[in-house]
């Protein structure tokens, strides 16, 4: 069974599609378990799923070989020590800093357009900007970054099914295996 075709509502998954259909859009949505779950990636939520039903049906659902994940505000709780070091790149430069809460519209898509983003109308000194962020972010990726409640687990289990694991981010490859090891 493909992403795609859980999408679309496959009869292979169309029993489990309604269940939790049910289980999560009535009796538990306003519990913790129904707003934990909201937050969830698609994907991870097929993948629980699919464990889940595999073992109750006790029967093989076909499997991923591999899941790929996105790094920063997936995996991992970046936000903090993103902020912190662009908060200083700008405040080196003369900038006015953000409010971390304001970096979770300003991420996403590499430190170039992030970098742009922070220094407002100073466009010149978006690359300055970038560089100094940078290098103190390589050597302070660490400081508060933490993986999300579940996600260490998560990953474990699919490693014990065999499904081989990637992670996509737009940080440096440094950055990435530092924050992913």
């Amino acid at each position: 069974m493909t992403f795609e075709m859980f999408k679309r509502g496959t009869s292979e998954n169309f029993l489990l599609k309604q269940l939790v259909k049910k289980a999560f859009t009535s009796k538990y949505k306003d519990s913790v378990l129904g707003i934990l779950w909201s937050f969830l990636n698609p994907l991870i939520q097929l993948v629980i799923l699919t464990a889940i039903f595999s073992s109750i049906f006790q029967r093989s659902i076909p499997m991923y070989k591999a899941v790929l994940f996105d790094l920063d505000g997936t995996l991992t709780d970046t936000l903090a020590d993103i902020a912190d070091a662009m908060n200083r790149a700008l405040r080196l430069h003369g900038l006015p800093e953000w409010p971390v809460e304001a970096y979770r519209y300003l991420v996403g898509n590499g430190a170039k357009v992030l970098s742009e983003r922070c220094v407002r109308e100073r466009q010149e000194l978006s690359a300055a900007v970038r560089q100094t962020y940078q290098a103190y972010y390589e050597t302070h990726t660490l400081v508060q970054t933490k993986p999300y409640e579940g996600v260490p687990e998560m990953l474990q289990a699919l490693v014990d099914r065999g499904i081989r694991l990637a992670v996509f981010s737009n940080k440096p490859d440094a950055d990435t295996k530092a924050v992913v090891r």
